[in-house]
């Protein structure tokens, strides 16, 4: 009689992780998951954490472990859901390209033109990118109609627990990166999750005569210094003023790389599309006849030649719904108020680099609501004489003592490196000037 060997995979965040349905091996085994050992899960930050060089591969697995236990959890005996929910956090970032984010803004958006979702920057591109990956499994036999559209559902939120197993504000998407993050950075500190307690103080509750995922009153403090850690994790690693300065750059590179490489191509062509990652591209790139492409390789990779902070302002976000109008109101800001009177003094000529930040914050009501995270309080200690889950948002304002950090924005403006001093002095003396206006309180 044969015996079918378990497959397992090391990780050092989690573990021995078992790859348990035979739907998951051969996902593992398609070419499209393969190329994910050569997406960089942090493209930037790479350059400023020597040891952040984790992908997307190893991401993809932990996110689908911690889904899995979240499964087993909530719903122990139904196989079938368990295994949606695993397969859906697997492939989650299966539609990503080289550099991951930097190719969203600088291919996807051009590929997909016609796509609403994506123009709209209501749906990412490697989103988008994601679903057509998931029909080709469907298509290939690898998944049945079933399986595909239980992970549609997930994806698409109609399965509104699983949704927030997968890609909610407390999800396995969200914890892994988080504690695999702070892990390659070496800022540990920051990804201090408590897993386990988190996984078995979850449960599926009714609210407003629907199931939620929801979380235990006495998970409160864990999940709000979970947040905290979350927060400082965006502020010193994936915002840190280098690693933003390295995502700039990538993300030129891959704009005047776009066309003359046929960039587009190979993302809506599937066939192409499995081979193109980091590495190819890079041979794309330095086999070229474009010198342009070239050079801002090299001075990315082989030099480490980044543009350089000449300002940096935290502010509060103007509040406008649309989140790129906003982007756009604080890039007129820098515009107006710093950019073109450095130019008028040292020439158009002069390289200026603004940079854009928004809704950094470690607790947002809107994003725990949107993401279906609720706390469940059976004894009634948080609304007395009303049911028993409660959304967070209410929470926190009845936990007095866990104060909501209003969100901010970053503004920086970058420039070369010989530009700095002349350019620091131009602003300071802006500065001078518009600390002295007159006030207009009355």
């Amino acid at each position: 009689m044969s015996v079918s060997i378990p497959i397992f995979i090391r990780d050092p965040i989690h573990g021995s992780i078992r790859v348990i349905y035979e739907e998951e091996k051969k996902i593992l085994d398609s070419p499209f998951f393969q190329r994910l050992r050569y997406i960089s899960q942090l493209a930037g930050a790479q350059l400023v954490y020597p040891s952040a060089t984790h992908t997307r591969f190893a991401h993809s697995i932990g996110t689908m472990y911690i889904a899995g236990l979240y499964a087993k959890q909530l719903f122990p005996e139904d196989v079938e859901r368990i295994k949606a929910v695993r397969i859906a956090a697997m492939i989650h970032d299966i539609g990503h390209g080289p550099f991951s984010h930097q190719f969203d803004d600088a291919v996807y958006m051009r590929a997909f033109k016609d796509v609403e979702e994506v123009q709209s920057y209501n749906m990412m591109g490697h989103d988008y990118q994601r679903y057509k990956i998931l029909q080709r499994f469907r298509d290939d036999g690898i998944l049945t109609e079933e399986l595909y559209n239980a992970i549609l559902d997930i994806w698409n939120d109609k399965d509104r627990v699983g949704g927030a197993i997968v890609q909610g504000v407390m999800g396995a998407d969200r914890l892994d990166f988080l504690l695999r993050d702070s892990y390659y950075s070496g800022t540990q500190q920051f990804g201090s999750v408590p897993l386990d307690r988190i996984i078995k103080n979850t449960f599926i509750a009714k609210y407003e005569e629907q199931d939620v995922l929801a979380y235990s009153y006495k998970l409160v403090d864990d999940l709000y210094m979970s947040l905290v850690g979350r927060f400082f994790m965006y502020k010193n690693v994936y915002f840190h003023k280098a690693s933003r300065s390295a995502d700039m750059l990538i993300q030129q590179m891959l704009q005047e790389a776009a066309e003359p490489l046929n960039l587009i191509e190979h993302v809506t062509d599937l066939d192409k599309f499995v081979s193109l990652n980091e590495i190819t591209l890079g041979g794309m790139i330095l086999n070229s006849d474009n010198e342009k492409i070239k050079a801002l390789y090299r001075r990315i990779f082989f030099e480490r030649r980044l543009f350089k902070m000449a300002y940096e302002l935290y502010e509060p976000p103007i509040h406008i719904d649309i989140k790129e109008l906003r982007k756009e109101v604080l890039r007129m800001y820098l515009e107006k108020k710093y950019v073109k009177p450095i130019k008028a003094e040292l020439g158009d000529e002069i390289p200026l680099y603004p940079d854009t930040l928004l809704d950094v914050t470690f607790f947002n009501p809107d994003e725990f609501t949107a993401s279906n995270v609720y706390i469940y309080d059976p004894k009634h200690r948080l609304l007395p004489g009303y049911g028993e889950v409660i959304t967070m948002e209410d929470t926190i304002k009845r936990l007095k003592y866990l104060p909501i950090a209003k969100g901010f924005g970053i503004m920086r403006l970058y420039t070369e490196k010989e530009y700095v001093e002349p350019v620091k002095k131009i602003i300071h003396r802006i500065e001078l000037e518009w600390k002295d206006l007159p006030s207009t309180k009355a």
